[in-house]
């Protein structure tokens, strides 16, 4: 899997938000360390990448920040925390904490918190490092109506990211994870940094940064389709309770993580 995720690549994991829909579980605890299947959702990440090949991980904390570093600092060392004390105003603030941790010359694959993908997932993502284009993860599963829909042309280019898109052909659902080559880093900086500027970046999320992006001229975003499978998020005290039930029927998941 090593040969597939470009050499300086840097994984971003972002961990600020505050889990409302998890409430009264994320009263106390943050979401990273919500445990699903025995292990926080924070492990669940970390393992991927390191799946993955990817050394260099950044994550991004913000609510509980405290508790998310005392964890990360015994269990995980060498990975870079930050804290985002204006997580409140969604995850592009994030992600732009986390550009500076980008060195030049390095790549990044950014990730939520809050998935738990199958066993062997990791081989499922090796279209996302394919070409010189962003690349934004995607699963031909039919997508949930609160997934974020992604539309394509006939070339798999991105035309739009919204929820509200009719499900049709060419329609695909965004698992929360995209990938950025190392010579697109610096447009993507100045991209994010322009929305933020502009004060329209207050409550902007990633994915639709991604779709203001894939519109402009700074270059284009491209579908990676890894396929249909059972994604597993974890949003809502409904979506952790199933979880469990998976789980626990799908023991292979917890061994191809941890074991």
């Amino acid at each position: 899997m090593r040969s597939h995720v470009p050499d300086g690549t840097v994984g971003i994991i972002h961990a600020a938000g505050m889990g409302k829909r998890l409430r009264p579980l994320t009263e106390k605890v943050p979401k990273a360390l919500i445990e699903v299947g025995g292990h926080p959702l924070v492990d669940y990440a970390i393992a991927l990448l390191r799946k993955l090949g990817i050394n260099k991980i950044v994550l991004v904390a913000g609510h509980f920040h405290s508790q998310v570093k005392a964890y990360a600092e015994v269990r995980y060392p060498d990975v870079i925390i930050i804290e985002n004390i204006e997580y409140q105003k969604d995850s592009l603030s994030t992600l732009s904490l986390a550009l500076k941790k980008v060195a030049t010359g390095e790549g990044l694959f950014q990730m939520d918190i809050d998935f738990i993908y199958p066993a062997g997932f990791e081989r499922q993502l090796i279209p996302l490092f394919a070409g010189e284009e962003i690349h934004v993860a995607c699963t031909s599963s039919p997508p949930p109506g609160d997934m974020v829909k992604v539309l394509v042309d006939s070339s798999g280019t991105v035309t739009d990211m919204r929820k509200d898109i009719d499900l049709a052909e060419n329609v695909y659902g965004y698992i929360g994870m995209f990938y950025c080559p190392a010579a697109r880093v610096p447009g993507l900086i100045k991209f994010v940094g322009r929305i933020l500027a502009s004060g329209n970046g207050l409550q902007a999320k990633v994915w639709s940064m991604l779709a203001q992006f894939a519109k402009s001229e700074s270059g284009a975003v491209r579908m990676a389709d890894v396929g249909k499978f059972p994604c597993i998020e974890i949003d809502t005290l409904e979506d952790k309770e199933a979880a469990e039930r998976y789980l626990a029927d799908h023991t292979e998941i917890i061994k191809n993580y941890f074991e």
